[in-house]
């Protein structure tokens, strides 16, 4: 059987076309083969760890979970936004390697949820992504809630500085307001010398 790699075909401007649409391209905002998230507004500024988890397909396009009886699909961006942080799937850790049981593993995943409704706690969009990781048996494991935010956290990376900024700023902004709030309504330099004093008289005894 003839191999039908690059090598075998040097002028086949189709395998290169292929190569390119596999290719992450975080300014165009193409993500094949990742797991995608963002911010989630009024939650990820409280818990900055929480976020929408998504699974990118082969040709780039975003499949998330966030609504009843619906699986979004957009080739760039997610039910919540633009994707913030990536994590590229290593195909020659699934069951068979293959680009198609992947992307079959997404569609099937696509099926089920569509017909479920949505629950932030017990149904949501990470166990929309489990179901694909489970189904290729990704790092031959089983993937969970905890398991995709801890990988996130581990393998994720960011799309770019501003990607940063949108995940971090209201959170930095948030604790800044609590300190304001703690001085002003709580006179915190008061309590905390009266703690000094208490402790040192405490430390006398």
């Amino acid at each position: 059987m003839t191999s039908m790699d690059g090598d075998d075909f040097p002028n086949d401007p189709s395998l290169d076309e292929m190569k390119e649409s596999r290719t992450v391209d975080t300014k165009r905002e193409h993500f094949p083969l990742c797991l995608v998230w963002c911010p989630i507004p009024l939650i990820t500024p409280f818990l900055p760890f929480v976020g929408h988890a998504g699974i990118v397909a082969s040709d780039g396009t975003i499949f998330d979970y966030a609504c009843d009886y619906d699986v979004n699909t957009d080739p760039h961006i997610t039910l919540f936004g633009h994707v913030a942080k990536y994590w590229p799937i290593d195909l020659v850790q699934t069951e068979t390697g293959a680009v198609t049981a992947y992307d079959d593993a997404i569609e099937n995943a696509r099926k089920q949820f569509s017909a479920r409704p949505y629950n932030f706690f017990m149904n949501n969009c990470h166990d929309f992504v489990c179901a694909a990781l489970n189904e290729v048996h990704y790092q031959n494991k089983k993937w969970n809630n905890a398991s995709i935010a801890l990988g996130f956290l581990q393998h994720g990376k960011y799309v770019s500085t501003n990607a940063i900024l949108r995940t971090w700023l209201p959170t930095i902004i948030l604790l800044f307001l609590i300190v304001v709030i703690l001085f002003i309504f709580f006179d915190l330099p008061s309590l905390f010398f009266n703690l000094k004093s208490y402790n040192s008289e405490w430390s006398c005894k």
